[in-house]
């Protein structure tokens, strides 16, 4: 009878043991369900690399926008890095990188030839950079405008370098910042 009752009262240490893990478990289980739920309601906002550490800190409003004007200009020559820096290998990545940025009008507009585009250089041997040489915002703070050295290759040989001229509205969408409309154009010296 004695070690009926050692066994019985191993049984209910065990017990409570598996009890105690289901419920730490379950616990664990709903913090990390909340802890998913409470990060997808926190805004994200784009913050272009190094930027802080350059500029400060910046403080974003609820449009998307922030308070310095080197923050939508920053942004916006990361969307132009993402337009006109690629070889055939990384077209297709970079062009759907910027067309990710694009208001559905705009993608209406051009996306989808952008990504057709992309589509027929990958089999190409053609790859582009674009230097940055000067920047300017509008007073509205809602249009950026870049201004550089386009140079575009063909193999390893340089084909052409180009003056070009980019102009960039943003308008906030969910408070992220989304180019609104696009236009390039040669600058002749």
């Amino acid at each position: 009878m004695r070690y009926l009752n050692i066994l019985k009262n191993q049984w209910l240490i065990s017990r409570a043991w598996m009890m105690t893990s289901v419920i730490f478990m379950l616990s664990t289980m709903f913090l990390v369900a909340k802890l998913g739920q409470s990060s997808l309601d926190v805004p994200v906002r784009l913050i272009p690399y190094d930027y802080a550490a350059n500029n400060g800190y910046v403080t974003v409003k609820s449009d998307g926008f922030g308070d310095a004007d080197n923050y939508l200009v920053d942004i916006a020559a990361a969307d132009i890095q993402n337009y006109t820096n690629w070889n055939n290998r990384t077209v297709v990545n970079q062009y759907s990188r910027f067309v990710n940025r694009m208001s559905p009008a705009l993608y209406n507009k051009q996306g989808r030839l952008l990504l057709e585009t992309a589509k027929s250089k990958e089999d190409t041997e053609e790859a582009q950079t674009f230097f940055v040489e000067r920047t300017s915002i509008s007073k509205d703070k809602s249009r950026v405008n870049i201004s550089g050295t386009l140079t575009m290759y063909q193999g390893t040989a340089v084909t052409r370098k180009l003056n070009m001229n980019y102009v960039l509205s943003y308008n906030s969408k969910n408070g992220l910042p989304m180019i609104n409309n696009f236009k390039a154009e040669v600058v002749e010296k």
